[in-house]
């Protein structure tokens, strides 16, 4: 028996798949979306925006903030890492930082603090 973590998997390969051969062939791209992420139980509002071969997923409020992936699930994901990764980087550096990268952690903060 598959966990259901492989099954959410196929569901939302297959829901991707379907949606990419329903799509009329005169898209222009990239296709915007928006969608929520969680972080440590707070929910992060996202843009998407799905071009032929990639997606790109970014915080809303911060463009700077963002990851690729070859679908909006990996993309998602590699965001979630991506903010993670960062504030605790910015984090153990902040003595250090400039005014601009201090703004950037200010804001990785509200995210993920």
């Amino acid at each position: 028996m598959e966990s259901l973590e492989t099954i959410r998997k196929v569901v939302a390969e297959t829901l991707e798949r379907k949606l990419a051969e329903a799509l009329p062939t005169g898209l222009k791209f990239p296709l915007p979306l928006f969608d929520h992420i969680n972080i440590r139980g707070k929910s992060v509002r996202i843009a998407l925006e799905i071009y032929e071969d990639t997606v790109v997923a970014y915080v809303a409020q911060d463009r700077d903030i963002f990851a690729e992936g070859p679908t909006a699930q990996k993309a998602k994901a590699m965001l979630v890492s991506s903010i993670q990764d960062e504030y605790e980087f910015l984090s153990r550096h902040r003595q250090e930082l400039s005014r601009e990268l201090k703004r950037k952690l200010a804001s990785l903060r509200r995210i993920s603090g």
